[in-house]
Order: C-alpha cells, then structure tokens, then sequence
C-alpha cells in the first residue's frame, strides 16, 4: 500500500530534519564540524514496519568561513589617549554555527601589550590599550579561529598625532626706553612630559639673534632682549614640538621709546659744568 509516517535525518551531532511522507526530501544544517555520519529513521505506519540508514560524508563537515572587520574609537588619536580597538567576527551564509576562540591584535608585526588572546564574546573581541609615539599605525586583529570557524584577519591605518600644547611669552618690562634690556620668559604647557625641542623668538616676524633654539627646562626658558629700535613689537615665541608634543605659539607686545631730554632748566647748566671738567682734565699736564 502508500507509505506514510516520518522520516527523521540526524547528524548525530544535534541537528536534524523530518520528512513527512510523500515528501522525500529535508534540509539539514549541521552546526559543528568533522567527521559526521547522517541516520534516517522511518517512523513507520500501520501497514509498514520502521527502518533506518546511514551515510558517512567523506572528509566530513568543514568550518565555517569567516570574516573580521578591526574599528578604533577614537580615529585618529593622539599620543597617550587611551584607544579601544574592536574586531568583529562574522560568519557569512552559516546558521546556528556558535562563534568561539581568540584574536591577536597587533600593530605592523608586533603585540600589542595586553590584547593577545582576547576572546570573542557575542562576535566581538574588545581590546584597549593607547599609542606613542606619534606616527600612523598598521593595526590588525587576527581571529585565530575555533573547532568549528576559519581564521580571518581585519586591518585598518591609525593615525596617532602628536599631543597639543601650549606656549605663553611674557615680557618684563612691556615698555622700556631704547638700548633698554628686557626679560622674555616661555612656559610650554600641556604635552607628554618632560618636553623636549626649542624655543625660538622673533620680534616683527625677525628673529631675536638672542632668543634663537632656546632649550627647554621643567617647560620653561628665557632670554634678555636689547631693544635697539624703537618700534612697537610683537613678540611671538615658537615651541618646535618633538616626538610626541605639538608645536605652539604665543605673542606679546613690547614698546620701545626714546629718551626724553628736558629743555632749559638746570640740565643745561649741569652738561655745560660737566663738559668744561672734561677740557680741563684733558689740559691739565701729565706727568
């Protein structure tokens, strides 16, 4: 007579799939990889007896492929900001395959310190960690697969740029007579200490001979300029930066004047005195 009833297919590893009679056919998503051998029961039915039957997949079920795409937050950083990097493992086309195992992340070809091994929970793997010096970076994260996933590797280019910084000029005095000297003092701020690079000063957009690659001590350093003009300046004083440290400005003004001479009075009288002691010192004889 016509066959009824079941057939169910098991992959022996947890997955199967059910044939309702007259249907003779069912998709069966195996979810762990290996050697695998399928079973198909028939239930049976009133008139007809169950049976089974196996099939051996040669070479069994293979992994899963994968796919890994490495973000940073913030991009691009700067030197010292703590980064958080993510690789995110996705399975294209598989079903129900759970997602396990590892990611190396490493910058060019070398560890970074802390985020070796990290596991990936729910398809992402966290890893934080900071950059120095400045300079752009080749990241990767390398998910080094499970039992039942493919290794994959996602790349990107970070920029580390170098740390902001300040610079305050102060002059003392602000306005002094002409040949008058006058302290410039620099303090650099911000930056990875201790700061390194120069200071340079120029008065005008010219530069103070002076106040030329001053150096820097605790972020700070000075120099005396000789004003032999006058003028109204600005002075502006440039940090080079270095490795890690941004370079920066900062101006002041500085006023230079003549000298005053008063008319009538008893100035006159006293250069007067004065120049008659010096031709009678010059016409007095020598011994």
């Amino acid at each position: 007579g016509t066959l009824s009833g079941t057939i169910t297919v098991d992959d022996g590893n947890g997955a199967s799939c059910t044939i309702t009679l007259p249907a003779t056919s069912c998709i069966l998503t195996t979810t762990v990889a290996g050697p695998v051998t399928l079973t198909a029961s028939y239930s049976g039915d009133g008139n007809n007896l169950p049976s089974s039957a196996s099939f051996v997949i040669t070479g069994g079920v293979l992994q899963a492929a994968t796919s890994t795409a490495l973000t940073a937050l913030p991009s691009p950083v700067i030197v010292g900001m703590p980064t958080q990097l993510t690789a995110s493992v996705i399975q294209p086309g598989s079903v129900g395959v759970v997602l396990a195992g590892n990611v190396d992340f490493v910058a060019g070809a070398v560890a970074i310190p802390g985020c070796a091994a990290v596991p990936v929970v729910n398809g992402v793997a966290l890893c934080d960690t900071s950059f120095t010096p400045a300079g752009e970076r080749t990241l990767s994260a390398n998910y080094l697969g499970d039992a039942n996933n493919l290794p994959s590797s996602g790349s990107l280019q970070l920029m580390v740029n170098r740390v902001p910084t300040t610079t305050t000029l102060t002059v003392l005095p602000t306005s002094t007579s002409i040949n008058g000297l006058v302290r410039l003092s620099v303090l650099v701020e911000g930056g990875v200490p201790p700061l390194s690079g120069t200071v340079s000063i120029t008065a005008n957009g010219v530069d103070v001979p002076e106040c030329q690659n001053l150096t820097l001590t605790a972020g700070m350093t000075s120099c005396q300029y000789l004003a032999l003009e006058i003028n109204e300046f600005v002075l502006v004083a440039t940090y080079s930066g270095d490795v890690d440290d941004d370079q920066s400005s900062g101006s002041a003004n500085l006023s230079v004047f003549a000298v005053s001479v008063p008319v009538g009075g008893p100035w006159p009288t006293l250069l007067l005195a004065l120049s008659l002691l010096l031709i009678a010192g010059r016409a007095l004889p020598k011994d």
